[in-house]
């Protein structure tokens, strides 16, 4: 009923104001068809008129809101128009009557221009008798819409929202009744045995451990060396770089130390170890076993495990050994360590501990200068 509320009325206006003429109230047009033309036209020009007032507060209440901060001149829903200076205020009424009233004189032209005789002399004819009037109450409805400030009454009839505002919808609780029918039922219980289960540990012994804990599990058998043999062939456990070229084929020990290998790759392979030792450059290859995981796959640097690390750094600088942990970008490219980590798991430790031959001749070290 709110919603349509201003219709009813606006109508209600359009027909008593037609219904009054130069010579009073006249009640004999309201049987006429062309009083209810007229009064469909008023009302089309007031419903315009209305809206145009209320889209036209609004936007002012915007502007007015920027140019006056200080003013404090919309709270909540509510412009105080009255707090605004004199100037804007007749500014404000003025510039909406105006348009208010071109409007008016655009159907009221339009009107004149349809009826047969002289459009003109029509025009200049409704001009004298309605104008006036028509600008009296633009006027008074403006000054009334923006004195009273409501910035609301668009959304009260279009359900459109200026300022936000929470709507709460109460919600009937419904209570059902019920009654709850116990009846003793035997249930069987079934007896529990709890066991207890002992976590064993991955042993060294184990034909398989998990890549994560291998280390752990051999660093605890003997940590790390060199260890050598009678002969000087050092653990497979203790060769964390093996370095080969065209000419020269070495190995670099746990402990920094560079070695001629010739045989060392050839040793390895006799015992299916050589897989263990991944190609991360031309030159280098890491021995896995000591290399700290998880690894992600798009990885630019191995790492070893820290013991590995500080052991090296006996006769390594920090800068050297993180150089050669470095993969190169053909081996990123290839993805040669993702084929690698996919197949780890086929990896088995055992031999983990032989001692390797180096070379047929008697072991001996090498200037760390090369590094």
């Amino acid at each position: 009923m709110k919603r349509i509320r201003p219709l009813i009325i606006i109508i209600s206006l359009a027909v008593v104001f037609n219904l009054f003429g130069n010579t009073g109230l006249q009640l004999r047009r309201f049987s006429t068809p062309a009083f209810w033309i007229w009064t469909g036209g008023l009302t089309m020009i007031l419903v315009i008129g209305t809206l145009l007032v209320q889209f036209r507060l609004l936007s002012l209440a915007s502007f007015w809101e920027k140019k006056y901060p200080t003013l404090k001149l919309i709270e909540g829903e509510k412009l105080y128009f009255k707090r605004l200076p004199l100037f804007s205020k007749i500014w404000g009424i003025g510039s909406t009557v105006s348009i208010l009233m071109s409007i008016y004189l655009f159907f009221i032209f339009m009107f004149s221009y349809v009826r047969e005789g002289d459009t003109i002399a029509l025009f200049i004819s409704y001009m004298k008798y309605y104008a006036s009037r028509i600008a009296l109450i633009c006027l008074v409805y403006t000054a009334y819409v923006f004195i009273k400030g409501k910035l609301s009454w668009i959304r009260t009839v279009f359900k459109t929202r200026f300022v936000s505002k929470v709507i709460v919808i109460p919600i009937r609780e419904t209570v059902l009744e019920t009654k709850e029918i116990i009846k003793e039922v035997e249930v069987p219980v079934e007896r529990v045995i709890v066991k207890e289960v002992k976590v064993v540990p991955p042993h060294v012994l184990d034909e398989h451990i998990v890549i994560s804990s291998l280390f752990e599990v051999l660093f605890h058998v003997e940590g790390l060396g060199p260890i050598f043999n009678a002969c000087g062939a050092p653990r497979m456990f203790d060769v964390p770089f093996y370095y080969s070229s065209a000419d020269t084929k070495e190995i670099i020990l746990v402990n920094g130390e560079r070695r001629k290998a010739d045989r060392f790759m050839k040793e390895l392979e006799k015992r299916g170890l050589d897989k263990w030792y991944f190609k991360i450059s031309n030159n280098y290859s890491v021995n896995m076993m000591l290399v700290y995981y998880p690894i992600a796959h798009n990885v630019d640097r191995l790492v070893f495990h820290r013991e590995v690390f500080d052991c090296l750094r006996q006769n390594l600088t920090e800068l050297a050994i993180q150089k050669e942990l470095v993969l190169t970008t053909w081996i990123k490219k290839n993805k040669k360590l993702v084929v690698f980590l996919d197949n780890i798991n086929d990896l088995r430790h055992t031999g983990w501990d032989d001692y390797i031959p180096l070379s047929a001749k008697p072991s001996q070290f090498i200037n760390q200068d090369k590094l």
